[in-house]
């Protein structure tokens, strides 16, 4: 029987050096007397109304200007449409996005010209899709009734690809 409490002695010691932490939890207990008067004198119903009938506190946030590098510039069209590009491995068209397209204008002073760009932007996230500039050499054919296809410069590599605007 010694020999059993010894060794269940030696290995709580042993326990107790290889323990990485140490840690005491203390709890303080609240008794019913503690509580305030306000609280002790309210019914469930009455404490949850007062809860109710505090404001929600309202985040407010600032405005902020968008600044999208368009403000020199004229605007000239402005339509609601669906932007496609072709791809050509597959050959089908895929789905860039949908929101604003706009023709700008912008004067050149050093040649007294205008210099004409198309830009859409996604509808929510304003992130730019399209971004081109108006060139001669830029073809633009009418699909259907419903659709304009046109070249134009993919933001992505840069290159020049064919979209619809539907």
């Amino acid at each position: 029987g010694t020999q059993k409490l010894n060794q269940t002695q030696h290995e709580n010691d042993s326990y107790a050096k290889e323990k990485p932490f140490k840690s005491t939890l203390k709890f303080t207990v609240c008794s019913p007397d503690s509580r305030t008067d306000s609280i002790k004198n309210t019914s469930l119903i009455e404490s949850a109304a007062a809860f109710s009938s505090k404001p929600t506190p309202k985040c407010l946030l600032e405005k902020i200007d968008v600044i999208t590098g368009e403000e020199a510039e004229h605007n000239v069209l402005k339509i609601n449409c669906k932007l496609f590009l072709f791809n050509n491995t597959t050959q089908s068209w895929t789905e860039r996005g949908r929101g604003i397209l706009r023709l700008n204008d912008t004067a050149r002073s050093d040649c007294g010209t205008l210099q004409s760009r198309l830009i859409m932007r996604n509808q929510g996230s304003l992130r730019l899709i399209l971004n081109s500039k108006l060139w001669a050499q830029m073809e633009i054919q009418r699909a259907n009734h419903k659709n304009v296809q046109l070249t134009a410069t993919d933001l992505e590599d840069y290159s020049i690809k064919i979209f619809l605007i539907q």
